[in-house]
């Protein structure tokens, strides 16, 4: 069986996710697509749209054959850990062919090239990262001018788009893993990610979600998603980062400096930052404005507070790079899909342990355990900020959806 990957979010699914998949099956004549996709919460560190469940049974729907879930303490991170996660649990399937992904240079050369200097960062690389931070701006951007004094002109240009950096990160962790996966980059459709092209019904994810605060209702996007799309959301709960504020609010004053400290990501004083900022902000906005400077971006802030929220430690993080194993939840499936799940199940020594029920598949590593239990509290927690109580989509609860 021929395996493509996709690593996603589908907040929300849409056209443009729709033809990713289907130009990914046409250029790689696969068997299958395996999405890895953010469960509850996403990469820019805000709570998904529509819940995990949801969103992956409209990927099934949409053209993937199996949607396993990217662990929370991943999901809600910095490009580079967002993608390791990813690229660890494709790795120790040991199935996957290819690894699909969109950006805005269509040069696969270029991203490779960038993403080596990366991997395997020279002296004059980390000198010239550290020197930019030190001067008070943000990882990513030191990251940019480091690699716009070391390569070719264009570079930083190149580094700085939203899909460029995800794709030389996941190239990155192809590299640094040794990985077989080859990679395939598809051109992205038209309409970037805060951007639309009404003519032909394409529009990017953050354009969509703001077309969606702004009226709330489905059908609003109507001509920028599937069919099959708009009728499994009809009438489902939205849910937006500021949903979130009183419990992060509440999560910051009940605990001390010191603890606060320990989450992953809190650096530098941020917990004090925090701290004060609660006492004045009035909504998630002003709390993210309070916190955010020149070194510490708003996506970083926002992504900061969900891991306060989560209570991913540090030395959370630690572990789970330290732990050989992994394990794959999974979400969602197809015939093809379920034909996937039977093969890796009865291989030997698999490296990704497949749960597709997590009151029956127990996981005897503790690291792996209290990685789950970061994803079954995520879940909790958002149905928390979606519906105003536990339980409504418990991860005891759900079962995979199949088409």
């Amino acid at each position: 069986m021929k395996v493509s990957a996709i690593v996603a979010e589908y907040n929300p699914f849409h056209n443009g996710h729709k033809f990713h998949i289907e130009e990914t099956k046409r250029r790689t004549g696969c068997d299958c697509v395996v999405a890895v996709m953010s469960g509850n919460f996403v990469q820019r560190g805000e709570p998904a749209l529509f819940n995990k469940w949801h969103r992956a049974e409209a990927a099934v729907r949409s053209g993937v054959d199996l949607v396993i879930e990217l662990p929370a303490a991943y999901s809600c991170a910095g490009a580079e850990f967002f993608a390791k996660g990813a690229v660890r649990i494709l790795n120790r399937l040991g199935c996957v062919d290819h690894l699909s992904f969109g950006a805005e240079e269509t040069s696969l050369d270029t991203l490779k090239n960038i993403a080596g200097m990366l991997a395997f960062e020279g002296k004059e690389i980390s000198d010239s990262i550290k020197k930019y931070m030190n001067e008070g701006i943000s990882y990513a951007a030191a990251r940019s001018k480091a690699v716009a004094g070391s390569g070719p002109a264009g570079y930083a240009e190149i580094i700085s788009k939203p899909n460029n950096i995800l794709a030389v990160e996941y190239l990155k962790q192809l590299i640094l893993s040794g990985s077989s996966i080859e990679p395939l980059v598809i051109e992205r459709k038209h309409a970037g990610y805060y951007e639309e092209s009404p003519e032909e019904s394409f529009a990017g994810a953050g354009k969509l979600r703001d077309i969606l605060r702004d009226s709330g209702e489905i059908e609003s996007i109507l001509d920028y998603i599937p069919d099959e799309c708009f009728e499994l959301y009809k009438d489902k709960h939205m849910c937006f980062s500021e949903d979130m504020f009183e419990l992060i609010v509440y999560k910051i004053i009940s605990e001390s400096p010191e603890r606060l400290a320990e989450i992953d990501s809190v650096v530098e004083g941020l917990e004090n930052r925090a701290g004060k900022a609660v006492m004045e902000a009035i909504d998630q906005e002003s709390l993210i404005d309070l916190i955010k400077s020149k070194r510490y971006s708003r996506t970083s802030i926002q992504r900061m507070l969900v891991r306060i929220l989560l209570g991913i430690k540090s030395s959370d993080m630690e572990a789970f790079e330290e732990c050989e194993a992994s394990y794959a939840r999974v979400l969602a499936f197809s015939e093809a899909g379920a034909r996937l799940i039977r093969k890796l199940k009865k291989q030997d020594e698999l490296k990704a342990q497949i749960i597709t029920n997590i009151n029956r598949e127990k996981i005897e590593d503790p690291v792996l355990n209290r990685m789950l239990r970061l994803d079954i509290l995520a879940s909790d927690i958002y149905d928390l900020i979606c519906y105003s109580k536990t339980g409504v989509h418990s991860d005891h609860r759900m079962k995979p959806f199949k088409k």
